[in-house]
């Protein structure tokens, strides 16, 4: 079962190291699990958000 506030958890630490694989071992868990965090909270919330958010990371990683 998935916890809302764990894939939330997980999905910023995705945007914020830029990479599934470093997140999954932030979390100990595999890269397949941490791509099933991502796409339930993106199918809970109807969109395709993390495209938006690694933009907003790279560009704020920019400055």
């Amino acid at each position: 079962m998935f916890d809302k506030l764990t894939s939330m958890q997980v999905f910023v630490s995705v945007a914020y190291v830029g990479s599934f694989a470093r997140a999954a071992e932030q979390h100990q868990i595999s890269s397949a699990m941490v791509t099933k965090h991502v796409q339930r909270l993106e199918d809970h919330l109807n969109s395709n958000s993390y495209n938006a958010v690694r933009d907003f990371w790279s560009s704020l990683k920019m400055v």
